[in-house]
């Protein structure tokens, strides 16, 4: 029996709870039999549990059945329990039909959880009691089941948005507001519908309103996010990005749009910090791989040339560990160390390929430029070219040191022959085949 709850909340819960499949996903097996026992206590089916300790299982019982209730740690090990929020309605299971609870034990944490709103019902702090769990999840089933009329304006303007009548979103969100005294999430909606009219000032307002009653509220941010790139204020959307990053778990894409945006705005400080972060993502898409990469190497050129040599030879040194063993990122890593005169990392990167990719383009290119940067005899430099062309190097760096080399020891015939055929195979670069005598 419940203790603590009345008879007819009671009734609810168990009403509520009976016809739900169940996810429990919790790194401690003890704390995954205690959540167990007590949803059913609430009136869960035992049958209709399914318990993981892992994230990269809960992720994939997520994905492949549907469930509509999950309780999970915050904390799952080489992931983020707030993930399988996102990945639950990806399957198709909407926020107004799912229930998730989110248990952690770090305060911080259960404020990323509350500003996440919509899609967490619950969060719960550790250490807890039975009843305590059990108030707190009836607390949060009464609020689904009879949602307050602030809630149910709120659900009202977000189907006027989908049904795009965006000006009744908009009235309907100017009702809600005097009903909630934070009331961020009608902001963002409010927001929304002016965004979705392209009055993007407007939005941005909204948002920004939204971030007062709470400064991380998921929702705003990514509305004031996309406001403010829409606006073309890239060097305040990339603060905006920044500040999702810290406080959220980072999807691929979001962190590829941080990692663009810190290039273009000139935050080459930042990129380890985001580096940091991307070490932390479990499933890294290959668009995001080329961007860290991409960007430690341009923002490592950048330090180490204007005076933060330190800073620029570790992000080189990270962008070859964050290329992953993809060839053409490592020969623009060893092209970037051979740049900056770091040839001992030009070295130690060209080692990050695999025996099977030594004999192709990308890695005999890479050793060619590094074995040029050590040489001062044009001739064995030459000579190197050609094998290097004669085994199926195909690069336009090549050509340049060729060339280059060529006009060393004053041979024009050799360079034009070389910057001809360069032109031929890149017509829209023939401007980096200039010769100068």
């Amino acid at each position: 029996m419940i203790k603590e709850i009345d008879r007819p909340t009671q009734k609810i819960c168990t009403t509520y709870l009976g016809d739900k499949t169940i996810l429990i996903a919790d790194p401690n097996g003890s704390s995954r039999a205690g959540i167990a026992k007590t949803l059913v206590e609430m009136g869960a089916r035992t049958s209709s549990l399914t318990m993981v300790g892992d994230y990269a299982t809960a992720i994939h019982e997520v994905r492949s059945k549907r469930y509509t209730v999950i309780v999970t740690d915050f904390d799952m090990g080489k992931g983020c329990g707030l993930d399988l929020a996102d990945a639950l309605h990806e399957a198709g299971i909407s926020e107004q039909n799912s229930f998730f609870v989110i248990v952690t034990g770090n305060s911080t944490q259960s404020a990323v959880a509350d500003a996440a709103d919509e899609a967490v019902d619950a969060y719960i702090l550790k250490p807890y009691t039975i009843s305590q769990f059990q108030q707190l999840i009836a607390k949060a089933i009464m609020r689904k089941a009879a949602p307050t009329p602030y809630s149910q304006l709120v659900m009202y303007a977000k189907n006027l948005i989908d049904q795009k009548k965006f000006d009744e979103a908009i009235d309907v969100m100017n009702k809600a507001l005097p009903l909630n005294t934070k009331p961020s999430l009608a902001l963002y909606y409010k927001g929304q519908g002016y965004f979705w009219k392209s009055e993007y000032s407007a939005a941005e307002d909204c948002f920004r309103q939204g971030l007062q009653h709470h400064e991380i509220h998921y929702k705003c941010l990514v509305g004031l996010y996309s406001a403010l790139s829409k606006q073309g204020d890239l060097t305040e959307a990339y603060e905006v990005a920044s500040k999702l990053i810290r406080s959220f778990p980072a999807s691929s894409a979001r962190l590829v749009e941080t990692l663009k945006l810190a290039i273009v705005t000139k935050s080459f400080q930042d990129v380890g910090q985001i580096y940091a972060i991307y070490k932390d993502v479990d499933t890294r898409s290959e668009d995001l791989v080329r961007a860290m990469t991409a960007a430690l190497i341009v923002a490592g050129k950048h330090q180490y040339q204007h005076g933060s040599t330190q800073m620029g030879v570790d992000y080189l040194r990270a962008a070859a560990l964050a290329a992953s063993g993809k060839a053409s990122l490592i020969k623009e890593v060893v092209l970037s160390c051979v740049e900056c005169s770091l040839l001992q990392d030009a070295h130690d990167a060209l080692k990050r390929f695999s025996p099977e990719e030594s004999e192709r383009s990308d890695a005999i290119t890479a050793k060619f430029a590094l074995d040029n940067a050590k040489s001062t005899d044009a001739k064995q430099v030459i000579h190197w070219g050609r094998s290097a062309i004669d085994r199926g190097a195909k690069d336009p760096i090549l050509y340049e040191i060729l060339i280059k080399r060529c006009t060393e020891i004053s041979r024009k015939d050799w360079a034009e022959e070389w910057a001809s055929k360069a032109i031929q195979i890149w017509p829209a670069e023939r401007t980096r085949f200039q010769i100068q005598i």
